[in-house]
């Protein structure tokens, strides 16, 4: 299998590297914002406490989406998350209009970059053997449905539901059998 596959090791990187980067950016957060604004009745914890759960919401989706299309064998789900970074890196251009400074410069200028990555990403996607097979949407919400909540949460569940996905074939949706 691969990284971030439908396994409890794929959910086990999924928190690791949601862990991570919420640690990495909101240790940025707390030290670049600890040093930006030493004047008086500022509370430099409650805006890490309301930046950390910021970045870690932030983090979760980006990831989360990033699985989803790795699992679900989905290259749409990549243009979700290049809608998702499009919103971020608009909301980074009203931030470089109000401080127009180097550092808001280069945070929007590496969000912009990230998606157009992204896009482009998606666009060759198509060249990963992953992606190859176009699914139709129909499956999904079939699978959905199959799904308990917790394998729609942790993203766990057996590889004969992307036999299904793959094929269509709902003999892989049964429980009984084993392929």
């Amino acid at each position: 299998m691969g990284f971030l596959d439908n396994t409890k090791g794929g959910f086990a990187e999924e928190m690791l590297v949601i862990s991570l980067v919420t640690i990495v950016l909101v240790g940025l957060f707390i030290y670049y914002d600890d040093i930006a604004h030493h004047y008086p009745g500022h509370s430099v914890v409650q805006d890490a406490i309301i930046g950390s759960t910021l970045v870690f919401f932030l983090t979760f989706l980006f990831v989360r989406m990033a699985r989803m299309a790795i699992v679900y064998r989905n290259r749409k789900v990549i243009y979700a998350i290049g809608a998702f970074l499009t919103m971020i890196s608009l909301g980074g251009i009203g931030a470089l209009y109000m401080t127009p400074d180097l550092d808001t410069t280069i945070f929007v200028s590496a969000l912009w970059a990230l998606t157009i990555i992204t896009f482009l990403i998606g666009k060759m996607a198509k060249r990963f053997k992953r992606f190859k097979v176009d699914i139709p949407p129909e499956r999904y919400a079939v699978l959905r449905s199959v799904m308990t909540k917790r394998q729609r949460f942790t993203l766990i569940f057996p590889d004969r539901y992307i036999k299904y996905l793959e094929t269509g074939d709902e003999k892989y949706l049964k429980e009984g059998e084993k392929n």
